[in-house]
């Protein structure tokens, strides 16, 4: 009868084990799916991307994943500073650096947001010092770590310091980048920063960059778009009044379908 007694309590432990252990992996696989599609959403529509990573955080936080939630506190901080809430972005990351350890896999791209946040607040020192963290840590691919020196030669060229950020990218191989639409971008970069540095020849200049818009259209790359259209209007600007207008009207249509 104790024989029996004991065998009961040991599936009854069993049983509830499974329960918890099915609970958690279906907790998980809901907060990774949402995070996918937030990801997803993020250059598309930052405002349901924001609330898919909510969706996600609340599962996280079921199993006390830190780990997962600070990585997607990261990419709800981005959706926001999309939509220009740079404070509340800053407190975003602020609450996710937190969360995590010293060893976090996603350090890199919490400092590299923060560096953009700086950037987009034209405090171009401050970004590079960001930047110069994310690129000190761990950093989760190749990819990843030429998108943060891309990031750093434009707060480079805002800076006035259009050889650093020239030699930060020309040493970039970008034979061996599959990533097409950072390819295109960090392409880009070059070609306006050229112009920038001796900006007699706005013709070679323009015919690059609009080479490059081409392949960024063809790729439903219309964030890198933008960055072309603003390049182009300021080429444009003093040569070509009418002609800048067009460029500068192309990035309001791209900004109103966001």
């Amino acid at each position: 009868m104790i024989r029996n007694l004991l065998f009961s309590l040991f599936s009854l432990c069993l049983i509830a084990s499974c329960r918890d252990t099915l609970e958690t992996n279906s907790n998980t696989a809901k907060a990774d799916k949402l995070y996918e599609e937030g990801v997803n959403l993020l250059e598309k529509n930052d405002v349901k991307s924001y609330l898919k990573l909510q969706e996600a955080i609340g599962y996280y936080s079921k199993e006390n994943d830190f780990s997962n939630i600070s990585k997607s506190l990261i990419v709800q901080a981005n959706a926001q500073k999309n939509r220009g809430d740079f404070l509340g972005a800053e407190s975003t990351l602020v609450e996710a650096l937190k969360m995590m350890k010293d060893d976090d896999e996603s350090l890199y791209a919490l400092y590299d947001t923060m560096g953009n946040l700086k950037l987009n607040q034209n405090q171009y020192f401050q970004a590079i010092q960001w930047y110069e963290k994310a690129l000190s840590v761990m950093i989760e691919s190749e990819e990843k770590r030429l998108s943060i020196l891309n990031n750093k030669s434009v707060a480079e060229y805002k800076l006035g310091k259009y050889k650093q950020a020239l030699d930060i990218l020309q040493k970039i191989d970008l034979s061996s980048l599959s990533n097409l639409n950072l390819k295109n971008r960090i392409k880009d970069n070059i070609e306006y920063i050229k112009w920038l540095d001796n900006n007699s020849n706005n013709a070679e200049a323009q015919n690059s960059i609009e080479k490059i818009l081409k392949l960024k259209l063809e790729n439903n790359d219309f964030w890198g778009a933008n960055s072309s259209y603003s390049h182009l209007a300021e080429i444009n600007k003093k040569t070509n009044p009418e002609k800048s207008l067009y460029y500068a009207n192309k990035m309001l249509e791209i900004a109103k379908k966001k």
